[in-house]
């Protein structure tokens, strides 16, 4: 028997082996598949985590995570585009996201997989993308920020958890009490004051739990000695007589709570509706590279349109995307409080209004040039605008962009907004258009190359 043959031979043999329960035939396959294994057995390996028991599925997910030959990818690829079994696509995830192979060619792939999938699937996914180091190419870009926008706009139910819990305020279950009582921590700037009586969804590992943000009645309540609610008074009423019945629930210390509560248009000029901030900034952006691929626009330069994470507990998305990405130029978008409505004082918060256009700020963090240089695209094309000054931060990404790593030229072109924080946040339609534009056009008028420091 030739060498060849006796190799297919042996290799039969070990998948054979793999196909059984017991440990040690499992061990002895993927020690042997280690050293003398193809990329063409790797479907044997995926068929064989399906029904599996737990200690033999964690051998092979560590087996999958421990693959260098890059020729596998694909393999990997094919099999989850393939495979309709969830489960078995979720092992298969986490072998990608310990794994040091390179899969940066498939962004897109995995932002269709994570909208396709269910809550966990969506969650390996986005580690997956997360551990992604680029560059990628525009056309990646674009496509993955599409997707994204088809599936926020048109796919995802109310009730979709992924959904939900995207680019938003929110809590964490701290404490749960003898009488299935929730208190909270708060993840960002969620507002305990407005939480009474508020609808809550509870975020579970398969499905959203109904609560309600409790508060005595006024009729039990000392008015003399009222006060506002503290993250500390604020609970939740999950329906629940103990704590027994809440971890029963699927409700755990760690659960997502996030407020419940839909868009509306008000007098076809404003939409409301909770966390715009920062949700309405990755419309914004996804909209411009909606509107440079649908006019078919090659820039001269490479350009990354990013949706950052974590900017409400300390900028941290966007100071690992400057450390990453190493950008030369970066336009910011947030929103920034509209102070027309009752209790504001412009004197000391500036004086900007919805309806009145983008607001272009003026700060330490912002460079000069870069500020000068979108007024005067925005003086161009006759795009109205307001003006804002800040002291030593603008409280966006653009601090993190300003001061990572060398410091990005950068500047900040915010959206006006009412009632920030709460679950009736206002924009104006006529607003975002603009900062669609603004963005746009900036993006049309760069060259690449500029240099744009105060001295050469």
């Amino acid at each position: 028997m030739s060498t060849a043959k006796k190799s297919d031979a042996k290799s039969i043999e070990m998948l054979q082996k793999l196909a059984l329960q017991d440990i040690s035939s499992v061990t002895e396959a993927l020690n042997y598949l280690r050293e003398k294994g193809k990329a063409q057995h790797l479907t044997a390996v995926f068929e064989s985590l399906k029904g599996a028991e737990r200690s033999k599925q964690q051998l092979i997910v560590g087996f999958l995570s421990d693959i260098l030959d890059t020729s596998a990818v694909d393999t990997f690829i094919d099999f989850l585009e393939n495979e309709p079994d969830a489960e078995t696509r979720k092992l298969v995830l986490a072998a990608i996201w310990n794994s040091k192979l390179p899969f940066d060619a498939h962004l897109p792939f995995f932002v269709m997989l994570a909208s396709q999938g269910d809550f966990l699937e969506a969650l390996d996914c986005l580690t997956i993308l997360e551990n992604m180091s680029g560059p990628f190419e525009e056309a990646q870009l674009l496509e993955a920020q599409l997707l994204l926008k088809e599936y926020l706009e048109e796919k995802a139910p109310q009730t979709d958890q992924k959904a939900q819990i995207m680019s938003e305020i929110a809590w964490f279950v701290n404490y749960i009490d003898d009488n299935g009582y929730l208190f909270l921590r708060r993840n960002g700037g969620s507002d305990a004051l407005i939480a009474p009586s508020m609808r809550a969804n509870i975020h579970t590992k398969d499905k959203v739990v109904k609560g309600i943000f409790g508060w005595p009645a006024i009729h039990v309540r000392d008015l003399a000695k009222d006060k506002a609610p503290a993250i500390a008074d604020i609970f939740i009423d999950c329906g629940a007589s103990n704590k027994k019945e809440v971890e029963e629930m699927g409700i755990h210390v760690g659960t997502v709570v996030t407020f419940e509560d839909g868009l509306m248009e008000l007098n076809g000029k404003y939409l409301v509706g909770r966390a715009l901030d920062n949700r309405i900034g990755g419309y914004m952006i996804a909209e411009v590279a909606r509107r440079l691929k649908e006019n078919n626009i090659t820039l001269p330069y490479t350009l990354y349109v990013v949706n950052s994470v974590q900017e409400e507990i300390g900028l941290r998305g966007a100071e690992m995307i400057v450390r990453r990405l190493k950008p030369d130029l970066a336009f910011i978008t947030d929103v920034t409080h509209d102070t027309q409505s009752p209790m504001y004082n412009k004197k000391t918060q500036g004086d900007m209004a919805c309806g009145k256009g983008p607001v272009i700020c003026y700060g330490p963090a912002v460079q000069n040039n870069v500020r000068d240089f979108i007024i005067d695209v925005a003086e161009e094309n006759k795009i109205d605008f307001q003006r804002q000054a800040v002291s030593r931060s603008t409280g966006t990404d653009t601090d993190s962009f300003a001061y990572a790593t060398e410091g990005v030229a950068s500047a900040l072109i915010s959206l006006p907004l009412k009632y920030m924080h709460t679950t009736v946040e206002t924009i104006a339609k006529d607003d975002m258009n603009a900062v669609i534009d603004l963005i746009y056009q900036c993006l049309l008028k760069v060259k690449g190359g500029e240099d744009w420091r105060y001295f050469n």
